[in-house]
């Protein structure tokens, strides 16, 4: 007699990563984010459960999808903060096809385990068991938890028992399996079972074939009923000792789970009754954070490209913003001549440093000032002030920007002899940018004047090579 567990785990489930949370400032809101990956953004529904009275209750929210630069599959959602104190949240998103989930972390191994330690899986509709000997084996949701030994699993069913014997026959066997995506093979089930059948099948975590229905008892579990509940838990350890589990925890974070009911008759075979659509169980992580707790992010690597250009040409302004907390960054922006434009993130793992970028067009001949600055909810960075310019010319190199956005290094001083040798044109910028003198190819000296003839005061010049394209300061006396 071989039980037939036909839990079957399909593609197409959704998945999370990167979920972060902006700084928590008391008495205030604190922005959430979730990269959700699904098939078809318009049948995936996100939402977050939050808790700030230590996981005894949760509120749930919608979360929406932002779809903007940089976070095209980014979700998002916001909630208020208490004062003080630690805060917990978890994520699930449903499709048509199943569910992803986080849970509540079940830190004291509850037992039997509350509502508000658990997570749904899914939901079941009402009289969809095939053929089945009761409404007993018509399930109506599953539910997951977890602690830092144990899988937890809730089923509910459509009556107010768990018979697991009618006379004469059949037995009946309840079960939530379990699936490591990164298993060396998908042929096995780790199955927490609810049965009965006396020297052949009794309550226990079951090993099985889903392909063959061949099977092996694992170990014991802990299972318990309660009117039309049904509670099971098991070891982890009993899951990743055996070498077809997989690596646990895994690359991808979570557990492909769902829940099943069957009759097996000595005489006349075994049937599935009931199956619930699978989910994807991230075991093993519920975000959270303590109110008022942070530490300020920093800013590095500011830069433009290129230095100077055209009008018509576009700027590349890009920075690193690392957060230690990784906390997201509420504002994200570069500041041009006081206008701010928002930034796009080269990824959402802002711990270990995220570069962010925007393109810029479209600037006026001259100087342009630009800094970048970041808050993470609760600390606002930004860098110094730096310059780029734009001339008509387009010519590529590394200004040093106008009067009072000098870097490090002095300008090369000289009379009447040009500090760099070059067969190429030379234009001659002042500090606010403007063109003042156009040297025709060859030249080595400068007397001082603009095109006009006139003398020019003493100062900080740019001087820009066709031919090198770089930049030189140089000083007139």
């Amino acid at each position: 007699m071989i039980p037939l567990l036909c839990l079957i785990f399909i593609s197409g489930l959704p998945g999370f990563r990167d979920i972060c949370n902006s700084a928590p400032l008391p008495d205030s809101a604190v922005v959430v984010n979730a990269d959700c990956i699904t098939g078809d953004e318009r049948f995936t529904a996100v939402s977050l459960f939050y808790s700030t009275d230590n996981q005894q209750s949760w509120t749930g929210l919608a979360m929406s999808r932002l779809g903007t630069p940089g976070y095209e599959s980014t979700w998002y959602a916001r909630f208020p903060l208490p004062d003080s104190g630690p805060v917990y949240y978890y994520l699930r998103a449903e499709v048509p096809a199943g569910a992803a989930t986080l849970a509540p972390y079940n830190s004291a191994n509850s037992w039997p385990p509350p509502l508000n330690l658990l997570a749904l899986g899914n939901q079941d509709p009402t009289g969809d068991a095939r053929s089945p000997e009761g409404n007993w084996l018509d399930l109506t949701g599953f539910w997951v938890g977890y602690s830092a030994d144990r899988f937890y699993g809730l089923l509910t069913n459509n009556h107010n028992s768990w018979p697991l014997y009618s006379f004469p026959q059949p037995w009946y066997i309840y079960s939530v399996g379990f699936v490591n995506p990164e298993a060396p093979s998908d042929s096995f089930v780790f199955a927490l079972c609810y049965a009965d059948i006396p020297a052949v099948f009794t309550t226990g975590l079951y090993l099985i074939n889903r392909y063959t229905g061949d099977f092996s008892r694992l170990a014991g579990i802990d299972a318990q009923t309660s009117g039309n509940r049904l509670y099971l838990r098991g070891l982890i350890s009993d899951f990743t000792s055996h070498p077809k589990f997989g690596p646990w925890p895994n690359t991808s974070g979570y557990l492909a789970v769902a829940a099943n009911t069957q009759s097996v008759y000595p005489i006349g075979g075994n049937y599935v009754r009931d199956t619930t659509l699978p989910a994807n169980f991230y075991a093993g992580f519920t975000p959270g954070f303590t109110v008022g707790s942070n530490q300020t992010p920093s800013l590095s690597a500011p830069a433009v490209t290129p230095r100077s250009g055209a009008p018509v040409d576009s700027f590349l302004f890009s920075v690193r913003y690392q957060d230690p907390d990784n906390h997201l960054p509420v504002e994200r922006v570069v500041v041009i001549d006081d206008v701010s434009w928002p930034l796009v993130p080269g990824s959402h793992r802002y711990q270990g440093g995220v570069i962010f970028r925007t393109w810029r067009s479209g600037f006026t001949e001259g100087w342009h000032r630009f800094f970048f600055r970041f808050s993470d909810g609760m600390a606002t960075v930004s860098t110094s002030v730096d310059s780029f310019l734009v001339n008509l010319t387009g010519m590529d190199g590394s200004p040093t920007g106008p009067a009072g956005f000098i870097p490090a290094g002095y300008p090369r001083i000289f009379r009447h002899r040009l500090p760099v040798a070059t067969s190429e044109p030379l234009k001659i910028y002042n500090s606010a940018g403007k063109c003042v003198r156009n040297l025709p190819a060859g030249s080595r000296s400068w007397d001082g004047t603009d095109d006009q003839g006139r003398l020019l005061p003493a100062g900080v010049y740019s001087l820009f090579t066709r031919g090198l394209r770089q930049e030189r300061v140089v000083k007139v006396r």
